[in-house]
């Protein structure tokens, strides 16, 4: 159990070495005076007193960012957490200022030091490189309600963050709340301010620009630190831009035009080989045909990370080969959608939202990855993202989670089907888009012995789940012990490509299922129909079906229908067991339907992508052990020979 939780808590799957003991550099505390609590946060277990970030853009090509957080503590709960405070640090940065106090309600400050303050450092290697981590311990002695906790870092960075986002919003409500960028660089900044953010302010201090925003009376962030900022969200954005430059898009058409032209081959069809050697019928409809030419590309197509190539010339010989990789993965598609006339754009996501193309707002820099979409008959849009290697490919339409919710920019194209400004929200998924249902038929009947004979369907829909094709392929969620997607049997329905919904289907599997207790009394366990688990290491595929799926906002949901020849009866007074909590839900009640049929119904609703901190990990872990406990629960019945 505790490796199935290694992914919760990021950088804890390596070892951290390099421990660094006790305060790093000199800061000027802000003067503190005691507030009265406003009757709004006195129910609240926690909030910032003061919570301010602030971002120096030096005259050398460094970025420093200066944190500064001042937490009242007004609950035990709290005083518990907050006697330990961690954060990570990326390797883009290194700490040059680190400090932490407490105020005691009674005005003595305690000052951390030694081993109180405590810096770990983790690298991470990968077959693609490696990336270390800063994690930063901080140890609160003897923390009480009342007490404020304070501290300070300073994070410098050797190049210059050309363009970011912020927000006044944080994890608990807060009476005070400031950004603020002082640019000393020899880059003209420009700064928007979005939806009912503060009044941005803009000044001179000291011959140094300054901008900011405050405000007092700050709420909980509403959205999760995994998607994207939701476009109506209150922010402000910068960038920076040399003087005189004229921002233009003409370089990313330019690239993206050798990269991926619409027509490399004039004499070559990738459409008529396809029909030629089955993959796709004349007679079908062009999606149907896309679809089943993109799954064709993934499945059948042999995977060559060094066959890319400027030359659109290379992908003739690419596709006869039947050679792919990224770049050519594209260029496949794009082909197969210009000869059949389906209406494309190529686009790029961005983390800087409402799709503003003003100069100054957005640079290139903010172009984060790209992707095409496309239009069915009826209008509908459909994505298309290229693969990130070997063994990572996307189903048509889905969507990897760290760009859902972003905007796309459209590069080509008549740009008809997306709105005024060339720009679309990329959908972000929900426990009730992403479901998997499953019904299985049980029928008993009785020989020698209680013989079981099984039907099951089971139907996956949801557009925006992470899902790999290859569960034992490398993958990054690798290193947090999740599992792809185990959904590896053939759909029984041609037309039904995952994520819209896909259906699988399975006959007359006998087996002896029921366990018996006496003459007319049986048991057994739901477990046995029921997918492995929410997160399983060794996951296998068995006779009555194994699709394990990625809980991330995910729903299942599985019926089964114990039916008899002869009369079955439950042979208890318990009918259900379930449980709830932030992290997610489960559920399981079985019901007698008549005196020949028995429904049991199981279900577990996993509500957050990832969890974080001390408090969710343990909330997840308890959903896992009652999850275990409600699967393994014994169903007595009586059955009539």
């Amino acid at each position: 159990m505790k490796n199935q939780l290694m992914f919760l808590v990021f950088a804890l799957c390596t070892i951290f070495s390099a421990r660094a003991d006790g305060a790093i550099g000199k800061f000027i505390w802000p003067e503190y005076n005691k507030v009265e609590l406003p009757d709004s946060l006195k129910s609240e277990a926690a909030f910032f007193l003061q919570n301010i970030t602030t971002t120096d853009i030096k005259d050398s090509y460094l970025t420093t960012r200066i944190v500064f957080q001042r937490i009242y503590i007004n609950s035990d709960e709290a005083a518990e957490e907050y006697s330990l405070k961690e954060f990570y640090v990326g390797d883009n940065g290194r700490i040059g200022m680190l400090n932490a106090r407490t105020i005691k309600s009674n005005g003595e400050i305690v000052n951390l030091d030694g081993g109180q303050i405590i810096t770990t450092y983790a690298e991470t290697k990968t077959k693609y490189g490696s990336y270390g981590t800063r994690k930063v311990q901080l140890t609160y002695p003897n923390v009480e309600v009342g007490d404020v906790i304070d501290f300070a870092y300073r994070i410098d960075i050797d190049y210059y963050i050309l363009s970011d986002l912020f927000v006044l919003e944080s994890y608990i409500p807060s009476i005070y709340s400031r950004i603020t960028i002082r640019n000393m660089s020899p880059f003209d900044i420009t700064a928007y301010s979005l939806h009912d953010m503060p009044e941005m302010v803009s000044k001179k201090t000291a011959g140094i620009e300054t901008i900011s925003w405050q405000k007092s009376g700050v709420g909980v962030r509403k959205y999760g630190s995994v998607n994207a900022l939701a476009p109506t969200a209150p922010h402000c954005v910068y960038v920076l831009w040399r003087r005189g430059e004229s921002l233009t898009y003409d370089p990313i058409y330019k690239n993206n035009v050798l990269d991926y032209p619409n027509n490399f081959g004039p004499n070559n069809y990738i459409t008529d080989r396809l029909i030629d050697e089955g993959v796709i019928k004349k007679e079908e409809s062009k999606m149907i045909q896309l679809k089943k030419a993109i799954d064709h590309f993934s499945k059948e197509f042999s995977w060559d990370s060094e066959a890319a190539s400027n030359l659109p010339s290379s992908s003739v010989k690419a596709f006869k080969d039947q050679i792919i990789d990224g770049t050519h993965y594209i260029r496949f598609v794009i082909k197969f959608m210009s000869e059949n006339d389906i209406k494309f754009e190529r686009c790029f996501t961005k983390s800087l939202l409402d799709g503003k193309f003003e100069h100054g707002y957005i640079s290139h820099e903010q172009l984060d990855y790209f992707f095409l979409i496309a239009s069915d008959e009826n209008g509908a849009i459909h994505f298309i993202f290229p693969p990130r290697g070997r063994d990572k490919f996307y189903y048509f339409d889905e969507i990897p989670y760290y760009v859902e919710g972003n905007q796309s920019i459209a590069l080509f194209g008549e740009k008809d089907f997306l709105d005024s400004q060339s720009s679309i929200a990329i959908p972000a998924g929900n426990e009730k888009s992403n479901t998997h249902f499953a019904n299985l038929l049980m029928e008993v009947s009785y020989n020698d012995s209680i013989i079981s004979k099984t039907k099951r369907k089971d139907v996956f829909k949801g557009h925006f789940s992470y899902l790999t094709r290859s569960r034992n392929g490398n993958d990054w969620l690798n290193e947090y012990n999740v599992l792809h997607d185990t959904t590896e049997l053939e759909p029984s329905r041609e037309d039904a490509f995952y994520p819209y919904e896909i259906e699988f289907v399975q006959e007359g599997l006998t087996r002896s299922f029921f366990k018996e207790i006496d003459d007319s009394l049986f048991w057994f366990e739901s477990e046995d129909l029921l997918p492995k688990g929410v997160y399983e290491e060794n996951e296998t595929d068995d006779e009555l079906g194994d699709y394990l799926v990625l809980p991330f906002l995910k729903t299942n949901s599985i019926s089964v229908f114990v039916k008899s020849e002869k009369s079955i009866q439950l042979a208890e007074d318990m009918n259900e067991l379930s449980f709830e909590n932030e992290i997610g839900q489960v559920n399981t009640k079985i019901l007698q339907l008549n005196d020949n049929m028995l429904k049991l119904t199981y279900s577990i609703i996993v509500k957050k992508r990832f969890v974080d901190g001390e408090v969710e990990v343990e909330q997840f872990k308890e959903l896992l052990e009652k999850n275990k406990d409600i699967r393994s629960k014994k169903w007595v019945v009586s059955i009539s020979k």
